[in-house]
């Protein structure tokens, strides 16, 4: 038996690659907005897709620890990085349009959700050992759903298991969505295991449970908390559970 009796995940580049169904997502919005203004008869600058693409992502990274610090909203998020990107170029700005293009790309990322190389091995070993084997995450409960069902997460991991901050009314880093999911159990044998250092893994110690920092963004620490280990790829994690120092001594 291993030493922990419940094993987490956070969701987004942790199981999967977020930045993949990004990518491909967004791209498709946005030849989706050029189609409709070209139907529409409207006159705009010619921006290529990688480029357009690039500054998006730039604006999108550029705002997001102001929205990690909740200076501003979600929605506030999304339609700054839209709007400022759409200024950059000079192409139609509007907040309703911003507000559309993000409906549109959350229907499609879907589509592009791929589990990480070695995920369902992995589960499948937690699964063998009687592990109890869940997942916290912050979103929409139907954008997260729809990516647990994508993913066949529920082959491994019961519902009553998953944890979305939208339903459970508390987001990650509060330590309180932590002690939701714990339950009874004793913290010392929880273990979460995510990509982002504030939510993840500051949340998850903070709540006295271990953690895993699984760094799939190559992102920095930001602060003296200390992680079991940190890994950069998923393949990295059963190896670890492998060797016999995570075994519990009566095991």
């Amino acid at each position: 038996m291993l030493k922990w009796n419940k094993i987490y995940f956070d969701l987004d580049n942790t199981l999967y690659s977020h930045e993949y169904a990004f990518e491909r997502a967004i791209q498709d919005c946005y030849q989706d907005v050029m189609e409709e203004w070209r139907d529409r008869g409207l006159h705009v600058p010619y921006v290529p897709l990688e480029d357009w693409f690039e500054v998006f992502k730039y604006f999108s990274d550029y705002y997001w620890p102001g929205y990690e610090e909740k200076k501003y909203s979600q929605q506030e998020y999304r339609r700054k990085r839209y709007l400022s990107t759409m200024k950059h170029f000079d192409l139609p700005n509007q907040v309703d349009e911003a507000d559309r293009f993000h409906e549109q790309y959350y229907e499609k990322a879907n589509q592009y959700v791929q589990p990480y190389p070695g995920l369902y091995q992995t589960l499948s070993f937690f699964n063998q050992t009687g592990i109890e084997v869940g997942i916290i995450t912050n979103g929409k409960q139907k954008t997260q759903q729809a990516k647990f069902n994508k993913l066949k997460l529920f082959r491994y991991i019961k519902q009553e298991h998953f944890f979305i901050s939208e339903v459970v009314g508390i987001e990650k880093p509060d330590q309180h969505i932590f002690e939701t999911a714990l339950g009874n159990e004793n913290p010392e044998k929880a273990l979460f295991i995510g990509d982002t250092w504030e939510h993840d893994v500051v949340g998850a110690l903070d709540a006295s449970w271990n953690a895993i920092y699984l760094n799939t963004q190559n992102r920095p620490r930001t602060s003296e908390h200390q992680p079991l280990v940190e890994y950069k790829h998923f393949t990295q994690l059963l190896p670890f559970f492998l060797n016999k120092e995570h075994l519990n001594n009566e095991g």
